[in-house]
């Protein structure tokens, strides 16, 4: 007996839009050959289809049960531009991406309140003026006010090992 999966019409679209493929470029796939027919709503993805769908958009299966696509765009502001155009859309390997860094850093501040670490204090936070900062930051790396080839040049030497 085969096993389908009813999924809502506007969760399937955003989960299809989210591999990053065409539906015709995705139709050509053994486990997509079907993709049109879910779309019009005459049949429904099987079980095996619908996880080889999560994992190609890059979500967790359930997600694929909810009625409406979730909204999981990272909470933090983004500068990154295209041809001086804004991205208004993180790619699902950077979402995957940023999603891991929070679970290690969630991760390790749990590790390091229960091992007692001291909190980092910070040289600079958002209420400090980069001109107050930078002083700061060569006198703790020890290194002189140089303009930027200089500079690179002494990070280059100083990352050196020989």
């Amino acid at each position: 007996m085969t096993v389908r999966v009813d999924i809502a019409a506007s969760t399937l679209r955003w989960a299809l839009q989210r591999t990053g493929v065409t539906v015709e470029e995705l139709a050509q796939k053994s486990d997509f050959r079907l993709v049109r027919q879910w779309l019009e709503g005459e049949v429904s993805p099987t079980l095996r289809q619908a996880q080889h769908l999560a994992s190609l958009a890059c979500i967790p299966f359930g997600y694929l049960l909810l009625d409406d696509p979730t909204d999981d765009q990272p909470d933090f502001p983004d500068f990154r531009t295209v041809d001086s155009k804004k991205v208004t859309e993180f790619s699902p390997e950077l979402k995957e991406t940023i999603y891991a860094c929070e679970r290690r850093l969630g991760w390790y501040a749990e590790f390091a309140r229960a091992e007692g670490i001291e909190p980092h204090v910070s040289v600079a936070n958002g209420h400090y003026v980069i001109t107050r900062t930078m002083p700061c930051v060569h006198y703790f790396l020890s290194s002189p006010m140089l303009d930027g080839s200089q500079a690179g040049r002494l990070l280059v030497e100083r990352m050196c090992w020989n």
